[in-house]
């Protein structure tokens, strides 16, 4: 038995990963599980973001901005979320600290953003923008939070998608459906491919081996070593496009007339098959987001008819992936002077592994967590559970450091 002994453990530290590499006295400490992501509404009438903790799928605060109306970005680490906000004449891209919902910085725009795609790393966001007949591309250094770059593309933009790999950009056009792919090192148009087709959401495969295309009746399949639709599946008022973390599913919002329904394409070996819909009670639906851990999928909508004779009643749905049911319902409120809760777009943040840990081989007492990329270090005294939280206790951490913690306490 030895007494006062004490334990390191070092890992490179890479917040999106399952696995974290630690040094082989792994025995003595068990991870946290992963802490429940928050997803971001864009509530366009009441110029707001509505936050929802998706443990609990309740609203547990709201980013006051004058939005108007676009898509949310969360950073790959969880610590902020950008939010396109103003109109014509004083449009913005907004930085808001995750931490206690504070404006840190406001990036002018010329212009009304029409799209956002953020960098796998997270260094950077690409914004589009459309004109008479062209489109505009700004690239903007989240280290920074500035404009570090504009391309030119010749034609209006309506969406945009990253390669998983973050070496291509793909914006797409509206009406005759020109996709432009853009290398992300050079920002030079490397190709522009024609679809015939409107182009009304773009989203990538997480294996880079796919661009989904909605068109309004349908999903495009592009296969992107080629640039080449290799599968085209008809679906009725096809728009927002999901893909689930793990490749396995596709979801796209549709409208059959009557209801808002949420198509599900599964992903086989080189072909997609439409499996199953789930029929929403609304008519006008916008935003779809997939859970990082694939097991629901968000789809945020209006409520409408004789039951609602004040105008639509915002909500979000929640649909089990296993079931194709919606297994919960959150009802998007208005907020003071705004009519109703309307909302657009609906992001959700990334799975986030705690820095820290649970002695299990030691009566640990006390841990010491240093960051050892940046040189922070602090000392935390342990409680009667034995688990720690570096980050909670002020280490400031950011993806790709590599942390240090000292346990010491009693062997048993």
């Amino acid at each position: 038995k030895m007494e006062n002994a004490a334990r390191t453990f070092s890992s490179k530290y890479f917040r999106n990963l399952r696995t974290i590499a630690i040094a082989a006295t792994l025995a003595l400490v068990a991870l946290p599980s992963f802490a429940a992501p928050l997803a971001y509404v864009t509530e366009i009438f009441g110029g707001s973001v509505r936050v929802i903790d998706t443990a609990t799928n309740t609203e547990i605060s709201t980013l006051t901005t004058n939005t108007n109306g676009g898509g949310t970005l969360v950073h790959p680490s969880g610590k902020f979320v950008y939010v396109p906000a103003g109109f014509s004449g004083d449009s913005r891209l907004d930085v808001y600290d995750t931490a206690d919902n504070s404006l840190i910085a406001a990036i002018p725009m010329p212009g009304r953003p029409v799209d956002i795609a953020m960098h796998p790393s997270g260094d950077y966001i690409y914004s589009v923008h459309g004109g008479a007949g062209t489109g505009t591309v700004l690239v903007i250094d989240t280290g920074a939070n500035a404009v570090s770059a504009t391309v030119e593309v010749a034609h209006r933009i309506s969406k945009i998608a990253v390669h998983p790999s973050g070496s291509t950009l793909y914006v797409g056009k509206g009406l005759s459906g020109a996709i432009t792919a853009i290398d992300t090192n050079t920002l030079q148009v490397v190709d522009v491919f024609y679809l015939l087709y409107a182009v009304n959401d773009l989203e990538m495969h997480p294996s880079g081996q796919y661009l989904y295309v909605s068109t309004g009746r349908s999903l495009l399949v592009i296969d992107t070593e080629t640039n080449s639709i290799v599968e085209s599946i008809e679906l009725k008022g096809a728009y927002n496009i999901a893909v689930s973390p793990d490749g396995g599913s596709v979801y796209v919002s549709g409208d059959d007339m009557t209801n808002a329904v949420i198509f599900t394409v599964d992903v086989g070996a080189g072909t997609h098959t439409l499996s199953g819909s789930t029929v929403l009670p609304g008519l006008f639906y916008f935003g779809l987001a997939v859970h990082p851990d694939g097991s629901t999928v968000y789809a945020a909508g209006h409520m409408l008819g004789s039951s609602y004779p004040e105008g639509p009643e915002g909500v979000v749905w929640v649909i089990d992936t296993a079931s194709n049911q919606v297994v919960d319902t959150i009802s998007v409120a208005a907020n003071e002077g705004s009519p109703r809760g309307l909302p657009t777009y609906i992001t959700i943040g990334p799975l986030l592994e705690p820095v820290g840990g649970t002695a299990t081989g030691i009566t640990a007492i006390s841990v010491i967590c240093t960051n050892s990329t940046s040189g922070q270090s602090v000392s935390i005294d342990l409680g009667v559970e034995k688990a720690w939280d570096c980050e909670s206790s002020g280490l400031q951490v950011n993806a790709g450091d590599s942390v240090e913690m000292v346990v010491t306490g009693n062997a048993n």
